[in-house]
């Protein structure tokens, strides 16, 4: 059995800081460095002399402060979005790699341009943020939904909007949310704790237990920017509009439990792959509910509605 043998290494604290050598040690150079020592050894280790032989780029106390301060921002953002995202965290991933590299050839807070590079890069973080958290896709809706039907729902309608639009795709149209079957209707974890963040957003109570969302108008240059800024925030414009649409037809009519059948019936078409009534029928009676004395689906709405809905999805063209 090897024994292990640890290196202790101290600072001059009037010369380095604690974070910024760990930061510096993890680095890609380092870990170059390094490896040849370690690799295919019996006895994987690396000598004081050669650990004191790398060379540590020299800046000063407030610059070293800057410098780990950037470092943890692109760290902590990709650290926190390892469970849910898989494709933006390899993009984080090359960010770190790329600030590490400037930060260690000294080149990271040296002057205003550099400095203009770093706001660049923070603002790519913020956009990824917002992205991950669908606060401003939450507000569009609230937003829209107000401006077009002139109505106020709860947090339920937010979850039956996002994964109809998701559902009347051929493809994922959010690959971060994933829906789940609920006792009203389709739900998403992560959607719900970007709806409790309420951004740009408010709960307005009705009842003890009934409350809706509001916009917060305040943000509303923020938003209203925020919908016209890309391809993709355009495109979901469309797409929320296109639903509200199919929320004013008369089977609809604005009414929250027929949109909650309308959600219903596309989960059932989508999981089963058929317009079939009788296979539609029979999942809605399994789809269990703790609401309003109903046990189930099939118990909440009519046979002849969910045909006349099963239609209108049929003729639904999106």
């Amino acid at each position: 059995m090897h024994q292990q043998v640890f290196c202790l290494l101290r600072i001059k604290k009037d010369l380095l800081i604690n974070e910024y050598l760990f930061y510096f040690l993890i680095s890609e150079k380092v870990q170059e460095y390094i490896l040849p020592f370690i690799k295919g050894a019996q006895y994987p280790a690396i000598s004081d002399k050669d650990l004191l032989s790398i060379e540590i780029p020299f800046l000063s106390i407030k610059e070293q402060e800057k410098t780990v301060s950037r470092i943890k921002s692109v760290f902590d953002v990709s650290n926190s979005l390892v469970e849910t995202q898989t494709k933006k965290l390899n993009h984080l991933k090359a960010l770190k790699s790329s600030l590490l590299d400037q930060a260690f050839k000294g080149q990271l807070i040296k002057s205003e341009e550099t400095q203009t590079t770093q706001l660049e890069k923070d603002t790519v973080i913020k956009e990824v943020l917002n992205t991950i958290n669908y606060d401003y896709e939450v507000a569009t809706i609230v937003y829209l939904t107000w401006k077009v039907l002139k109505m106020n729902y709860g947090k339920k309608y937010i979850h039956k909007m996002l994964s109809n639009i998701q559902f009347l795709e051929d493809l994922p149209v959010f690959e971060d949310l994933e829906f789940e079957e609920n006792a009203w209707g389709m739900h998403c974890t992560f959607l719900e704790k970007t709806i409790q963040n309420q951004k740009f957003i408010n709960f307005n109570e009705i009842t003890d237990d009934r409350s809706v969302l509001n916009f917060n108008y305040k943000h509303l240059k923020a938003v209203t920017d925020w919908m016209t800024l890309d391809d993709y925030n355009k495109d979901f414009v469309i797409k929320v509009e296109k639903m509200l649409a199919i929320y004013q037809k008369p089977l609809i009519d604005k009414n929250m439990n027929r949109i909650e059948l309308f959600n219903t019936v596309l989960e059932c078409m989508h999981v089963l792959e058929t317009d079939n009534f009788d296979k539609i029928w029979q999942k809605m009676k399994l789809w269990k509910m703790f609401e309003d004395d109903f046990k189930n689906k099939a118990e909440k709405f009519k046979p002849e509605e969910t045909k006349l809905m099963i239609k209108l999805i049929k003729e639904v063209n999106w």
